[in-house]
C-alpha cells in the first residue's frame, strides 16, 4: 500500500510538472564561443558534445520569455528591424536572432559571467 502511494505522489507530481510545461520558442546550435576579458579575448570552434553544454532554448510560459538553457532566467523580447532580441533585465545577457538571405536563423548569445564576458554563436530555429 505504501508503495501505491509513493507511486502515486510521483506520477502527481510528474503531472503537475507536465502541465506547467514551457513552450519553446528558438532552440540553436553553437559553432564558436568567444571568451573576453581585460587580458585577452579568443574565439574557439564548438564541436561535439560540447555543443550539447552550450546549446540555446529559449521558451515561453504564458506571457513570459525564459532563457530556459542559462538558469531560467527571464527574458524580454524586443523586436527592431530584421533582428529578434531577448534581452535579461537584470543585466545577466542578450540574444541576438536574424534570418540571412537562405532563410536559415543565425544568433548570437552575449552573457556577463564572473571573469569577464562570454558568448556563443550559431544557427537555430524559431519553432
Amino acid at each position: 500500500m505504501r508503495k501505491m502511494i509513493l507511486i502515486f505522489i510521483m506520477l502527481f507530481c510528474l503531472l503537475v510538472e507536465i502541465g506547467q510545461a514551457e513552450t519553446i520558442v528558438f532552440e540553436g546550435t553553437p559553432l564558436v564561443r568567444n571568451l573576453s576579458s581585460a587580458e585577452e579575448t579568443k574565439n574557439e570552434q564548438i564541436q561535439g558534445e560540447s555543443q550539447i553544454n552550450y546549446k540555446l532554448i529559449i521558451s515561453k510560459e504564458g506571457d513570459e520569455y525564459i532563457w530556459f538553457s542559462r538558469e531560467k532566467k527571464k527574458l524580454t523580447r524586443i523586436r527592431s528591424g530584421a533582428f529578434d532580441y531577448f534581452v535579461n533585465p537584470e543585466g545577466s545577457g542578450y540574444i541576438k536572432i536574424a534570418k540571412d538571405e537562405n532563410g536559415k536563423y543565425l544568433y548570437m548569445e552575449h552573457m556577463r559571467g564572473q571573469r569577464g564576458h562570454e558568448g556563443t554563436k550559431g544557427s537555430g530555429l524559431f519553432c
